[in-house]
């Protein structure tokens, strides 16, 4: 498995996200994760885009987003890794959401399978 956030780890995720939409998902959805101590050099945040028919993901913020989540890169490289849940990073103060958070509901079991 390649290093969090290179360019290798992109390639990967994406490699697994490309052709396999989400359930539910009938329009383009967004969600950011802004990384609050992005490594020197590195993308400072990153951007999910789920599509009926597959997603991906992109170095940066887009600017607009359905959502937009906060965290540290430690906590982000653990929740895509699936060593921590969103809801026990969200009750433990990891992570700050802004936007409708009852999107991504539905989407957690597909992200873990998925991104993971």
């Amino acid at each position: 498995m390649a290093d969090f956030l290179s360019p290798a780890w992109f390639a990967e995720r994406n490699a697994a996200l490309a052709g396999r939409g989400p359930t539910g998902v009938a329009t383009a959805l967004r969600v950011a994760l802004v990384l609050t101590d992005a490594p020197s050099g590195g993308p400072g945040a990153l951007t999910l885009v789920l599509e009926p028919a597959g997603g991906r993901l992109e170095p940066g913020d887009p600017g607009v987003c359905d959502v937009v989540v906060t965290l540290s890169v430690d906590d982000a490289a653990a929740l895509v890794e699936g060593r921590v849940t969103s809801t026990a990073a969200l009750r433990a103060g990891q992570l700050t959401v802004r936007g409708n958070a009852a999107t991504l509901v539905p989407l957690t079991a597909w992200l873990a399978g998925e991104v993971a």
